[in-house]
């Protein structure tokens, strides 16, 4: 029997009305905060690629920031997903290179996320379950404050939303033109998240549980089929195009795994054991992928490209996992713990101390494990309430099989990150359909408390604070890193050039971490930049000591020796420089200087130059 379309009634307008009008305030108030403190929204890490990349794709300008490593992005495989570059491009060519705009664009997107959210509550689980999902949407503080940033888990979401929607109206209306078009979405978020393409065959599994005409169904499943292909397909061949190489969407499986299966891992930190003998920089970023390709082709005499270094990082991290299977394990668990709990861990922002800086954002609602614990609860009583009704054979009705793909959907999103690391940017694209399900659940609660029935209400609450108490426990005593915090912020005022704000928060990051070799070769140069030379000589000193043979300290150390006047310190700074990074001009020139300063000859500051290159003892290359 079909189910008949309600009709949106008119106090609903009102509501939804009242509520995109309110999210709509309240983005414009965290715009306003994004303009009056525009150097702490300047794009790093992350989005700062991000923004690299969708510029060079815009102007063909692809000037590497100061510091980073040129990836090359033009005549390579794709190190990263390239869904969201293309997307901020297509941004920047209509509104020209602002992130600003972009900001505005996510804004507006997470606005229409509202609205998809709430189509898609009020059809599911009804008019009430709706309107508080689209309430969650547009008042929950995380979301607004990742559409401030040039990251993608405003359009992954947006993408998710769209793809359920096409997926719920075929479920309603089966149409080869519907699965298409669920294909075609379902590929185009696998070009942001590659990790959502394991939905493709559940998809194609759920054909077999909706009745179709006699016939219908391969060619529904080819229809599916060409979609993602359709998507997907041009990366493919732009890859081995490029790069020769077969590489699906982007070659960071590898080195991502990596990051969460090796003995210095931590579960929430990006780190990779020898990573700086690989990049000759502290802090690599995404900019450092080739680099990576290359010192691994170093290392190995022969070239194995972005494909064969992902491979050598799989490699790396299942031998450990093999070796060590219960620390494996443990960590596997404590990741499936903390995905769903009260900490949002970000190695991009510290957001929790974003959020406590932000005048706005402190007063938000948003709690993940609060809003996972009342989907649950949303979902157990929706399926408690389905075994009371009759399911007429052949298969399910159109809202149970939406339920059970939303429930795939999660799984699949959540299970995938269970062996990586833990960033709340990771989990975030399961929060509309976890507000979904936490409408119908918070709405029957609500009904339980009206029509007095407080045994089963009081049963819910129960198992609502022990599921609570369940993830608060593992993350008891986690304080955020404000060293870090302030070491970022410091990045961002870097960016501004405004020197003065950018020693403070340094500062600020070395009283709360003293002993960080970043920091405090950052404070050094900081120092040197406000002219205070001997502090920062003996800051670069305790850098070193700390963490020696670091490029970029043995660099920032020899110039402020140099412009010190001391000449030979600063030729044994800047020679341990160039035999680190035997190409880099800055150093050789450095050294020349020193030595030429000496009153040495232009034989031997040429000879001084080759030792430095090819110390005595090794293999000229």
């Amino acid at each position: 029997m079909k189910r008949r379309r309600q009709a949106v009634l008119r106090w609903e307008w009102v509501a939804i009305g009242a509520i995109l009008i309110a999210a709509a305030l309240l983005r414009a108030g965290y715009f306003n905060q994004v303009l009056g403190e525009r150097p702490l929204h300047v794009p790093v890490l992350d989005a700062a690629f991000n923004h690299y990349w969708a510029k060079g794709i815009v102007t063909g300008d692809w000037t590497v920031p100061g510091g980073c490593n040129d990836p090359l992005i033009r005549m390579h495989p794709f190190g990263r997903p390239p869904g969201y570059a293309y997307f901020l491009a297509g941004i920047y060519a209509v509104a020209g290179v602002d992130h600003l705009a972009a900001i505005l664009v996510q804004m507006a997107l997470g606005l229409v996320n509202v609205v998809l959210a709430w189509r898609i509550g009020r059809w599911v689980f009804g008019r009430a379950a709706g309107l508080l999902a689209a309430a969650i949407m547009g008042s929950y503080w995380l979301l607004i404050d990742f559409e401030g940033e040039l990251l993608d888990p405003t359009l992954t979401i947006a993408l998710a939303l769209l793809t359920a929607l096409a997926v719920k109206s075929w479920l309603e209306r089966p149409r080869w033109g519907l699965a298409l078009a669920a294909g075609l979405l379902l590929g185009l978020l696998a070009l942001v998240r590659p990790n959502f393409l394991p939905l493709a065959p559940l998809m194609a599994a759920g054909l077999f549980f909706r009745r179709l005409p006699r016939g219908a169904r391969p060619f529904h499943l080819a229809a599916l089929a060409v979609g993602v292909a359709a998507a997907i397909l041009p990366v493919t061949l732009r890859n081995w195009r490029v790069g020769g190489e077969l590489a699906l969407i982007s070659t960071n499986a590898g080195v991502n795994l990596y990051i969460g299966n090796n003995p210095e891992s931590d579960l929430e930190s990006p780190v990779i054991p020898g990573i700086e003998k690989l990049t000759h920089n502290p802090s690599w970023s995404q900019f450092d992928d080739l680099a990576i390709v290359r010192g691994l082709e170093g290392e190995f005499g022969r070239r194995i490209g972005f494909a064969g270094a992902s491979r050598y990082f799989s490699a790396k991290a299942w031998g450990y996992m093999k070796a060590n299977p219960g620390r494996t394990l443990s960590r596997t668990a404590r990741r499936a713990v903390r995905m769903l709990g009260p900490v949002e861990y970000s190695n991009n922002k510290m957001l929790a101390l974003e959020r406590e800086a932000s005048p706005l954002l402190s007063r938000l609602p948003g709690n993940f494990p609060a809003v996972f614990i009342l989907a649950a609860i949303g979902f157990a009583q929706w399926f408690l309430l389905a075994r009371r009704s009759p399911i007429r054979p052949p298969g399910f009705r159109p809202r149970h099989l939406f339920v059970c793909w939303m429930l795939a959907f999660l799984a699949v999103l959540y299970g995938s990150y269970l062996l990586f690391f833990i960033e709340a940017r990771y989990r975030i694209p399961m929060l509309p359909f976890l507000a979904i399900g936490a409408g119908f659940g918070g709405f029957n609660l609500a009904c339980l408390a009206i029509q007095c029935k407080w045994k089963p209400l009081a049963g819910w609450i129960a198992v609502n604070a022990v599921a609570c108490a369940l993830l608060w426990w593992p993350t008891a005593g986690y304080a955020p890193n404000r060293a870090y915090w302030h070491y970022l912020r410091a990045t961002q005022y870097a960016g501004d050039r405004d020197v003065a704000r950018f020693a403070a928060e340094l500062e600020q990051a070395y009283r709360y971490d003293p002993d960080d070799p970043v920091i405090t070769m950052k404070l050094g140069r900081a120092r040197y930049y406000q002219g205070r030379r001997a502090e920062s000589v003996e800051l670069l000193r305790k850098s070193l000591a700390i963490k020696p043979d670091v490029f970029e300290t043995c660099l920032s150390l020899g110039y402020a020796l140099l412009d010190d006047g001391r000449l030979e310190e600063a030729a044994q700074a800047l020679g341990r420089a160039v035999r680190l990074q035997p190409g880099d001009d800055s150093a050789r020139v450095g050294l020349a200087r020193a030595l030429r300063l000496q009153g040495r000859t232009p034989a031997e500051i040429q000879s001084a130059l080759d030792e430095a290159i090819n110390p005595p003892g090794t293999k000229a290359p």
